[in-house]
C-alpha cells in the first residue's frame, strides 16, 4: 500500500482530494471525556492516542487484514438487512471494491443478475441536487454518498443521519432512476 501511496503522490487514502491525515482531534476530544472512557471501561487516567496503522491492535490485524470475509457477509445477509456505504472520494473502501465484493456475494448466492439489474436510484434533495446514489435488492442496501470521504458521517452528518433513518425505519430513498422516462419523484 505505501508504494502505491508514494506513486501517486502519498495522497490520503481517506479522501483523494486531501494530501494530509485527517485531523483526529474532534474524535480525541469526545473519547477522552470521562464519560467515554467510562462507558468504554477505560481507566480515566489513560489518554487517548490515535493510531492508524501502528501499534499493537494493527500489528495483530495485518496478518488477516486482506483475508476474504465474504462469507461471513453471505451469513450476515441470509438473517438480517444489510446498509454498506461509502464516500465517493474514498479510495480506503471505496464505492467500486465495496461494488466489486457485493457482486462477489451476490454472485456465490445465486443472485448476481438480480442484483446487477437492481435500479440505481439518484437519492435527491428537494432541489433535486443528488444525496446519493442508492441501490436495493432484497435485505441488501448499498448507498454511494457524493462529497464524502472515509469518514461519511463527518463529511455529510445530515445526509448520513437521513440515510440511517431511512434505512433503520425502512423509508423511502426519494429520488428517481435515470435510466427510466420521466421526472424526479422528490
Amino acid at each position: 500500500m505505501q508504494h502505491t501511496l508514494d506513486l501517486g503522490g502519498t495522497f490520503d487514502v481517506y479522501d483523494i482530494r486531501r494530501w494530509d491525515d485527517l485531523s483526529p482531534g474532534a474524535l480525541g476530544s469526545y473519547l477522552g471525556t470521562d464519560a467515554v472512557k467510562d462507558a468504554l471501561h477505560v481507566p480515566r487516567h489513560v489518554p487517548w492516542e490515535f493510531h492508524d496503522n501502528t501499534g499493537p491492535v494493527a500489528q495483530h490485524l495485518a496478518v488477516d487484514n486482506m483475508q476474504d470475509c465474504s462469507d461471513k457477509y453471505r451469513a450476515i445477509m441470509d438473517r438480517y438487512r444489510a446498509l454498506l456505504y461509502t464516500g465517493n472520494f474514498d479510495t480506503a473502501c471505496g464505492y467500486r471494491s465495496t461494488e466489486e465484493i457485493l457482486d462477489d456475494i451476490m454472485d456465490k448466492r445465486g443472485l448476481r443478475a438480480e442484483w446487477r439489474d437492481a435500479p440505481r436510484l439518484i437519492w435527491t434533495q428537494a432541489q433535486g441536487n443528488p444525496k446519493g446514489f442508492v441501490r436495493s435488492h432484497g435485505q441488501l442496501t448499498q448507498v454511494s454518498v457524493p462529497d464524502s470521504g472515509h469518514e461519511v458521517p463527518a463529511y455529510q452528518p445530515e445526509i448520513c443521519r437521513e440515510m440511517l433513518y431511512n434505512w433503520l425505519f425502512d423509508r423511502p430513498f426519494h429520488g428517481y432512476d435515470p435510466l427510466k422516462a420521466g421526472k424526479p419523484d422528490s
